[in-house]
């Protein structure tokens, strides 16, 4: 067909003793239609620009307080909070295509960030969480080595 495509929407009854078909759409697109919904397809704005950012900051924060939990040998309960900060619970996900958003109270994500696309033809869903646990983690460990370096200085 060239340079011309459309996608076809068929919408079915199924809650009947013999399935019905109610509703045929089609919608016409300038682009293949596996295409449309692609990560590098739409243009990079600042708020994806932000959110992107954002994933990579809480995967790195994660990460950081999962890896400082672990070489703390005088942390109590170290494997507590590698594993809170390996599972941020509140999470933020926006959809690539349409730059719609949400917040999911009660979900976990490993590591604080993921991306994911349910098929060929569904948007791109990029997900962060803000790992609180690790910033815990983190802000402890930074106060503990602050506290020895003016002890040894004093």
């Amino acid at each position: 067909a060239g340079n011309r495509w459309a996608m076809v929407q068929l919408v079915m009854r199924t809650d009947t003793a013999t399935p019905q078909l109610i509703g045929l759409h089609t919608y016409p697109t300038p682009v293949q239609p596996i295409k449309v919904n692609d990560f590098g397809q739409q243009p990079l704005t600042i708020g994806a620009a932000a959110w992107l950012i954002a994933m990579i900051a809480a995967f790195a924060t994660s990460l950081a307080g999962v890896v400082i939990a672990w070489r703390r040998k005088t942390m109590r309960r170290r494997w507590l909070w590698m594993i809170g900060s390996a599972l941020p619970v509140v999470t933020f996900t926006m959809n690539w295509t349409t730059g719609a958003w949400q917040v999911t109270p009660v979900s976990v994500l490993v590591l604080g960030a993921a991306g994911m696309r349910s098929g060929p033809f569904m948007p791109w869903l990029f997900s962060f969480a803000i790992p609180v646990v690790a910033l815990i983690v983190i802000v402890r460990a930074w106060r503990d080595r602050r506290a020895k370096a003016e002890a040894v200085d004093a």
